[in-house]
């Protein structure tokens, strides 16, 4: 099972995050490190943007759901980020 988590998992403000600063990782990093303990049986996607000099955006069913299949389909049990999670101000409107 894969769990898809918004962008709004890796928020520098998410209240998910460990206590200090912008969680384990630091403010200016994010990883999958950085996520609650997970859930039995489950890989966790988190979804970011797609970036590129200039500009940002979301990325589009086809992209989540084939990096949720590569996911699912990973020989080890592990977590993942679909794209960029920052920095924070980059995110597509």
């Amino acid at each position: 099972r894969v769990l898809i988590l918004p962008s709004a998992w890796a928020a520098p403000d998410a209240a998910r995050t460990a206590p200090e600063a912008g969680g384990p990782s630091g403010a200016s990093a994010w990883t999958c490190d950085d996520l609650p303990a997970e859930t039995a049986g489950s890989r966790r996607l988190v979804l970011g943007w797609h970036a590129t000099p200039g500009a940002s955006r979301w990325h589009t069913p086809a992209e989540i759901s084939a990096a949720a299949l590569a996911l699912l389909d990973a020989p080890a049990r592990t977590d993942a980020v679909l794209g960029e999670v920052r920095p924070w101000s980059a995110r597509p409107a």
